[in-house]
């Protein structure tokens, strides 16, 4: 098992949030108290099972005050199609060249598959690849058909895509 505590999560340090720019300071306000909660599951999980985060993307990728409360980085670089792979790439490296706390790099949301109608197979098959021939030590996988839950009286889709029931949102 592994603990994901949160997604797209920024709880940074004060000294860090002074430095986001201000187009971004919303993404400060829906973190805060999680790095408790990730102290509080470390004090009551008897067996230690990995904890991760799955972070904003730049510049707001920080997700809790202190780096040693998580098992491994999780990093997400975004569903703004191709440009995407190059933010991996370039997210990948920084990680494991700035950091002093050395840990493993999971790429854990990229171009999810058929979001915003796009991101197929070539996509999906190129993310990976590069992901892991630059370091990542895993790589997580979704799918805008997988998450989004459907019926034929209530579809719901929030990537603009056809649910699998042939309706548009």
């Amino acid at each position: 098992m592994i603990w994901n505590l949160s997604d797209d999560l920024a709880d940074a340090p004060t000294a860090v949030a002074h430095r986001v720019p201000s187009s971004y300071k919303w993404a400060l306000l829906q973190g805060s108290g999680w790095t408790e909660v990730a102290r509080y599951v470390r004090a009551i999980d008897p067996s230690h099972h990995p904890l991760t985060v799955n972070e904003w993307s730049l510049p707001v990728d920080f997700p809790l005050q202190s780096e040693a409360l998580t098992d491994f980085d999780q990093v997400q670089p975004a569903h703004f199609g191709w440009p995407s792979i190059g933010s991996e790439v370039m997210q990948l490296n920084q990680r494991y060249s700035q950091t002093d706390l050395t840990k493993p790099v999971v790429v854990g949301e990229i171009g999810y598959e058929q979001i915003f109608g796009t991101h197929y197979e070539d996509f999906q098959r190129t993310a990976f690849w590069l992901g892991m021939l630059n370091g990542a030590a895993g790589y997580t996988y979704g799918a805008a058909p997988t998450y989004e839950l459907n019926n034929p009286r209530s579809p719901c889709t929030v990537s603009n895509t056809p649910s699998k029931h042939g309706k548009k949102a």
